[in-house]
């Protein structure tokens, strides 16, 4: 069922992906191409195990009750054998509702959620009232593209209205995590996201927070809140990939790389190196 433009709390994922609005994860295949931005909008992947993983610490950390309720360790069991057979039978008809992770994935999302919770301010926006896993719907109005939404953590803290978005990390360091922001174009994410919920529910100042933890001992977790300037850069990019979703999706033509030959000019870290230090 298509949902009306405004705020759809509990609106579960499966019926968040139905909805044929733009969104971000399609929006932003447009850094590689319009043919790669069509394919995410027709062909949606498959939940992969990481991907269940990185669904498993986003319930942990901002819904453990649910957690606890939708997530099971898989047994140690050979199902090779005759045993592990029956073993592996058994434990999946007794737990026929709930998601399946390693024991190692399992104890990595526990850390997880004890250092998330054990931060002062992530405990609070937790523990206040606010929507996990908003859902939200709005037409731009500028291209007049019907778009969607959905944000890890909707509520209040430190007196403003904020969108937290979590999100694991090798390492996040101020400047490591400068240059994920960057590599995967999170600020563009971010203003999508604050433009949206701006559209259908305005208020004088909303912030937006990134709660990056990192997935290995000793889970070390920052907290990091985009500039003006970074937010605008992010606005201006994904504002581009929405002129080019409407262009296609108006003409019906998506697409991929430039068909002609094009000059390949190497990065300037690649020249700056010493002559004969890379082979190629």
């Amino acid at each position: 069922m298509d949902a009306k433009v405004g705020i759809h709390p509990d609106v579960a994922m499966s019926e968040y992906g139905m909805w044929p609005w733009a969104n971000y994860s399609t929006l932003k295949q447009f850094k590689r191409s319009a043919a790669h931005a069509r394919e995410m909008l027709v062909n949606p992947p498959a939940q992969t195990q990481a991907m269940l993983l990185g669904t498993a610490t986003h319930a942990a950390v901002l819904e453990p009750e649910l957690f606890a309720q939708n997530f099971c360790v898989a047994p140690k069991c050979d199902r090779r054998t005759t045993v592990g057979k029956k073993t592996w039978a058994d434990f999946l008809a007794n737990n026929q509702d709930k998601e399946v992770l390693t024991a190692d994935e399992y104890e990595q999302c526990i850390q997880m959620q004890g250092s998330a919770l054990a931060n002062p301010l992530v405990s609070q926006l937790v523990g206040d009232k606010g929507y996990t896993e908003l859902s939200f719907v709005w037409v731009d109005k500028d291209t007049d593209v019907t778009c969607k939404g959905r944000v890890d953590r909707f509520g209040r803290l430190m007196g403003n209205s904020v969108i937290a978005d979590l999100k694991t990390t090798e390492n996040a360091s101020e400047d490591a995590w400068a240059r994920e922001v960057v590599k995967y174009s999170y600020h563009a994410q971010a203003a999508f996201y604050l433009d949206g919920l701006d559209t259908v529910s305005p208020v004088v100042e909303r912030r937006f927070i990134w709660i990056a933890i990192e997935k290995k001992p000793p889970y070390a977790l920052a907290i990091y809140e985009p500039d003006a300037a970074t937010i605008d850069k992010g606005r201006r990019m994904y504002r581009n990939y929405l002129r080019q979703f409407l262009a296609c999706h108006t003409s019906g033509v998506w697409p991929g790389y430039n068909a002609g030959v094009q000059p390949l000019l190497l990065p300037d870290w690649a020249l700056r190196q010493e002559e004969g230090e890379d082979e190629f």
